[in-house]
């Protein structure tokens, strides 16, 4: 294997482990103290107001 290429994966996997971690979402409702916090790789869409439940919160990936 050419040394540009060993040294270009070896970059690679140096900045891949030294990256930003990656962070979980958390949301929590200050009028009913409801909270909800998903993991990495998962986000919260704005709470929305349903007729039928005191708040909805999505979410997705």
């Amino acid at each position: 294997m050419p040394r540009g290429w060993i040294q270009a994966f070896g970059l690679s996997l140096t900045l891949t482990i030294l990256g930003p971690p990656a962070r979980s979402e958390a949301f929590t409702d200050p009028s009913t103290g409801f909270s909800v916090t998903v993991p990495a790789g998962f986000a919260l869409r704005p709470p929305r107001k349903d007729p039928n439940h005191e708040i909805l919160v999505d979410i997705v990936t």
